[in-house]
């Protein structure tokens, strides 16, 4: 019988298998839409991943363990190979970067110890915030606790820059550790993206964001008592893009679906 720890592993390298094939390619930033008010100097650098911190909204809607779940990232880093020392996302850069992600997924595997979701639709979004004003942690921010969808407090001057479709995802986790994976390879720049995201032209096609769970599931759950419960969590995550392969896509769902299936047994 596999241990708890093995299904962990496994589930974990499952999760990632497909974006740890693909190196992390670079995209070139101009961010003069971002300091244009702050009368700060813009500037163009090379980056190769978009890393922050999320709060996450989860509602569970039934027995089955159905679920929707609403992820807030706000970015505080650009990695790579990145212009000096400034990221674009210091204290000093005046503007911000945050990411909406609604999910609606199930429970695959429930043993009381690690838990398995999967089959994960909903669309992904990502938002310069000019002003850097828009609170995504507060509790007014959220609008219709059934569908979990996320309203921000100062939306008015934010601008969008990348909205799409969310085409695989799942989780695997038990009280202590345990991580997330999504890819898109539905989503397109707006306009203001194609300015802020200025390389490659035309932009990647695929778009992998995956984070850590650590103890989430200690704190969210999916059992019968919870039906309806508005239930918070916190995390790091991060977003990286490439150009997907047909093969790579079958990848992602086939290590999705083992996983799912290696945890039932």
């Amino acid at each position: 019988m596999m241990t708890n720890f093995k299904k962990l592993a496994l589930g974990a390298a499952l999760l990632t298998a497909s974006a740890a094939s693909y190196a992390d390619l670079p995209f070139t930033v101009d961010n003069s839409q971002g300091v244009a008010d702050t009368g700060a100097a813009s500037t163009t650098f090379v980056a190769d991943k978009i890393t922050g911190d999320y709060n996450e909204i989860v509602v569970v809607n039934n027995a089955a363990g159905q679920f929707s779940a609403t992820i807030v990232l706000s970015y505080t880093n650009f990695s790579g190979t990145v212009f000096g020392t400034d990221t674009g996302l210091n204290i000093n850069a005046g503007y911000g970067l945050y990411s909406v992600i609604n999910i609606d997924g199930n429970v695959i595997s429930n043993d009381g110890t690690t838990v398995t979701t999967g089959n994960w639709t909903g669309d992904f979004n990502l938002f310069l915030d000019v002003e850097r004003d828009t609170n995504s942690f507060a509790e007014s921010a959220i609008a219709g606790i059934g569908a979990t969808s996320f309203s921000a407090a100062e939306l008015d001057d934010d601008v969008e820059l990348l909205s799409g479709l969310i085409g695989t995802g799942g989780s695997v986790g038990n009280a202590t550790a345990g991580g997330f994976s999504l890819y898109s390879d539905n989503f397109s720049l707006s306009s203001a993206g194609e300015a802020f995201f200025i390389e490659p032209d035309p932009f990647y096609s695929m778009l992998i964001s995956d984070g850590d769970l650590e103890d989430f599931f200690s704190q969210i759950s999916f059992g019968p008592d919870a039906i309806g419960d508005i239930q918070t969590f916190d995390g790091e995550a991060s977003v990286v893009f490439n150009v997907p392969e047909p093969s790579a896509i079958a990848l992602i769902g086939l290590g999705l679906f083992a996983l799912g299936f290696r945890a039932r047994k």
